[in-house]
């Protein structure tokens, strides 16, 4: 596995595959098994996977846990030399913005980006997509890979490849789950042995919201027991939204096909999840 630090090794690295496929997997480290399934996902394409570790600065806001985010750069890379990836990218804040954060160039997707996570985090997907963009154009990649636990996240970059018209193919990889449901999360460090008990909660109503859906019991009905069932467990809802999987816009009554997407706060732990309805 190489090691890649600056913009040149990467260019270095992109010329020797030649015209074989690349696989990006963007990360921002504190790696997990559902990194590693993205991974796995990303070697089925063949060629060659090259994953990315950056804490992005751009995608934090002022209150945000930019400063205590986990990172464990170390664990990070023996645990990609045990998956057999080609490359890791271990860029700095210099080599991502070189002339500086305060003034780098900004992208936006309004449309998908007003309401959700984007309301109650002004700025995120904009970084988002200025960070997505420079490793794009850095690595050049054939395919890349994301998550569908930040659903709103993978819609908007899927709009990125194709409002700018980049050559990239977007695999979106199914939430992978503990034993008890709750969706993997570089976060979930944060929480206690008891807290990951009790924030399990939230893949349990989203099942239960799932199989509402599928017996037809109205989108009121469903967003209201979905809200309560969360809160009732202890948890402080940022919202419960039912959204076209699109164009993240509310889910309209006689929808037969749709996603549930949830953020609640457990303590100053932020967790989001989403879960697929279909009728």
């Amino acid at each position: 596995m190489q090691i890649l630090l600056t913009k040149e090794d990467v260019w270095q690295w992109r010329r020797s595959a030649g015209e074989d496929p690349v696989t990006l997997v963007p990360t921002m480290g504190a790696l997990h098994r559902g990194h590693k399934t993205l991974i796995q996902e990303g070697k089925k394409v063949g060629g060659r996977v090259l994953v990315s570790i950056f804490v992005n600065p751009t995608q934090f806001g002022p209150t945000e846990d930019y400063n205590r985010y986990t990172r464990h750069v170390n664990g990070d890379v023996e645990l990609l030399k045990k998956t057999e990836v080609d490359a890791v990218f271990l860029p700095n804040c210099d080599t991502m913005y070189p002339n500086g954060v305060s003034v780098a160039t900004k992208m936006s997707i309004p449309d998908l980006t007003y309401d959700w996570c984007g309301k109650y985090r002004p700025g995120h997907f904009d970084g988002v997509l200025g960070v997505v963009s420079r490793l794009f154009n850095l690595v050049q990649p054939t395919h890349a890979v994301f998550g569908e636990k930040d659903f709103q996240q993978l819609v908007v970059i899927q709009r990125l490849v194709s409002d700018l018209g980049y050559p990239i193919a977007i695999i979106g990889v199914p939430t992978v789950r503990e034993k008890n449901g709750l969706a993997m999360s570089s976060r979930n460090a944060y929480l206690r042995k008891s807290e990951l008990a009790q924030a399990a909660i939230i893949s349990e109503a989203l099942r239960q919201a799932r199989h509402q859906f599928a017996n037809g019991v109205s989108l009121d009905e469903i967003q209201r027991a979905t809200h309560t069932m969360i809160a009732d467990g202890g948890l402080r809802i940022e919202y419960v939204g039912m959204v076209d999987e699109c164009f993240l816009s509310e889910l309209l009554p006689n929808a037969t096909k749709g996603r549930l997407l949830v953020a609640a706060y457990l303590g100053s732990v932020r967790l989001i999840d989403n879960i697929q309805l279909v009728r």
